[in-house]
């Protein structure tokens, strides 16, 4: 029988052994050191990113929602306010079961879509003295889907104490490129939404 020998001589295997090694840990080094953050840009949000809990995403096909939007509910009366806004019953019992003394509930709204399978995606939430700003993502649908109008959003729990004292902070939603989706100030007809 025939016994196979290596072509490679021993130091040029030992050699090979250690560019490989430097090459895995020049890899190693570009990957975890080189890697940016989505929205750590030049258009990027200053400021603290702070914890929220996304509770659901969906689409709304109910409705007529002009652009982009976002609503903000301190207490479950103000979550009825929109809650006609979103589609399916197990939606409601989301917003209705949340703890108001510890968390605010936001609805992102992307704005209306000519067909469904679009999501929205809250990826961060920065906060500074003046202003929170959420930054979200748009997922196009990957498979054909029906013509109809639909607005995607997602339902998230925020911290009360981002919006700071009396709630006097400016709200934002930026998209991870930076451009500004909206902006409003809490109380200035947040939760009633352009006909």
């Amino acid at each position: 029988m025939f016994k196979r020998q290596s072509t490679i001589p021993a130091e040029n295997s030992l050699r090979l052994i250690l560019c490989s090694l430097t090459l895995a840990a020049i890899f190693l080094v570009i990957s975890v050191g080189g890697k940016a953050n989505a929205t750590d840009g030049p258009g990027s949000p200053e400021g603290e990113c702070i914890p929220f809990i996304a509770l659901v995403q969906g689409e709304a096909t109910t409705g007529k929602l002009a652009g982009p939007m976002l609503l903000i509910a301190c207490d479950a009366s103000e979550a009825r306010t929109f809650i006609k806004w979103l589609d399916g019953p197990e939606t409601v019992g989301w917003i209705e079961g949340v703890d108001y003394q510890q968390w605010l509930v936001a609805v992102v709204y992307a704005g209306p879509k000519g067909r469904s399978g679009y999501r929205v995606k809250v990826n961060e939430i920065r906060t500074t003295p003046e202003k929170v700003c959420l930054v979200v993502a748009l997922r196009e649908p990957t498979a054909p889907t029906s013509e109809v109008i639909s607005n995607p959003y997602q339902i998230l729990k925020i911290p009360r104490s981002a919006s700071g004292p009396g709630h006097q902070k400016l709200w934002e939603v930026r998209d991870t490129t930076g451009e500004l989706l909206v902006q409003k100030r809490f109380g200035s007809n947040f939760n009633v939404p352009s006909q």
